[in-house]
């Protein structure tokens, strides 16, 4: 089940507020779950494992949104969002997994992969002098979850007395600041033809984002894999023409 409400009332010429909350509810999700007989010659020495309809998760949160409309010098937006994503399973395997892996499962929900609390956005759009336009994006993230639990081994806990618990620390917060210049050139003696110049930066600041964690602790796991971490700092410069 999904439902939201929201508002949207405009504050003055150019400006418009909204506000929306959301909520979604799903149940009797495809889960696991591992079997071990009392009769050894039914399931062997491993059991057996069957498919079932018993996970759930929750979703909901707010967005605020204020924007600048109709304005030829400048227009964008600014978007606040909390949410929250909590649920008892993420995908079908799940529970064979960490079942076979030794872990001891906790019975109780634990944020999803994507709960992501706090998210703030900004974008602007103006026109500078000799006709360049000029686009902007801020996005902040704060951190997503991942399952914290150091083992010797990958499997042999170091805290034996440790439930197992997934998503249950955070990463951390992640910035993004793109720029794009762009010109347009129209030839007066090609009708329908025009040129753009530009240039477009990603992630301005180079800001280090995290993308995974491993169980450990580790950035990049124990080979500190360089992909654990989202591009640096990109600028392209290119044309492109329309016709």
């Amino acid at each position: 089940m999904a439902w939201e409400i929201g508002y949207k009332h405009a504050v003055s010429e150019n400006y418009v507020g909204s506000v929306t909350y959301f909520k979604k509810n799903v149940k009797n999700q495809i889960d696991s779950k591992t079997l071990i007989p009392f009769d050894s010659k039914a399931g062997g020495d491993f059991g057996f494992a069957q498919y079932v309809n018993n996970a759930e998760a929750d979703a909901e949160g707010i967005e605020f949104i204020l924007s600048r409309e109709r304005d030829e010098i400048l227009s964008g937006s600014i978007s606040y969002t909390y949410m929250v994503t909590e649920g008892t399973s993420e995908v079908a395997n799940q529970s064979i997994n960490l079942a076979q892996w030794g872990f001891p499962i906790q019975a109780t929900s634990f944020p999803l992969s994507w709960d992501q609390r706090h998210s703030i956005k900004v974008d602007i759009e103006t026109k500078t002098f000799f006709g360049i336009v000029v686009n902007g994006i801020i996005w902040f993230n704060s951190p997503k979850p991942y399952t914290f639990f150091p083992t010797r081994d990958g499997f042999t806990p170091i805290d034996s007395t440790k439930d197992f618990v997934p998503n249950n620390s955070r990463m951390q917060n992640i910035l993004f600041a793109n720029v794009k210049l762009s010109k347009e050139f129209v030839f007066d003696n090609l009708q329908g033809f025009s040129l753009i110049v530009y240039l477009d930066a990603r992630n301005i600041l180079n800001t280090k984002n995290i993308k995974w964690i491993d169980s450990n602790g580790r950035i990049g796991g124990e080979l500190g894999d360089p992909s654990a971490y989202y591009d640096p700092r990109r600028v392209k410069i290119g044309c492109s023409m329309a016709f």
